[in-house]
């Protein structure tokens, strides 16, 4: 439930994400909403002035392949439904 519903919200909020299969973690694609694709640079600003983390998904990647993350952040959902209803609310502001 938790994983669906934070899910549905970030393809709402314009991220483009694999579904997963099973897990707690999406990989999302954030080229809607940050056209310099960096990912480092948009989980420091959801943190700063949003007040939701996620990882920057080039950690992921072998240093040699870094730039196939570089434009990708992963967020978590296991957390209490409260706590997941209430970034879904913060992340609402991307979109305004």
């Amino acid at each position: 439930v938790r994983r669906r519903a934070g899910r549905a919200a970030l393809e709402n909020l314009g991220f483009a994400l694999r579904r997963p299969d099973g897990t707690y973690y999406v990989l999302c694609d954030i080229g809607r909403l940050d056209p310099d694709g960096d990912g480092v640079a948009f989980a420091r600003r959801l943190i700063t002035e949003i007040g939701v983390s996620c990882v920057p998904a080039a950690s992921f990647w072998r240093p040699e392949n870094a730039a196939s993350g570089r434009g990708k952040v992963r967020f978590a959902f296991p957390k209490r439904t409260e706590t997941l209803t209430a970034a879904i609310a913060r992340l609402q502001r991307l979109a305004g």
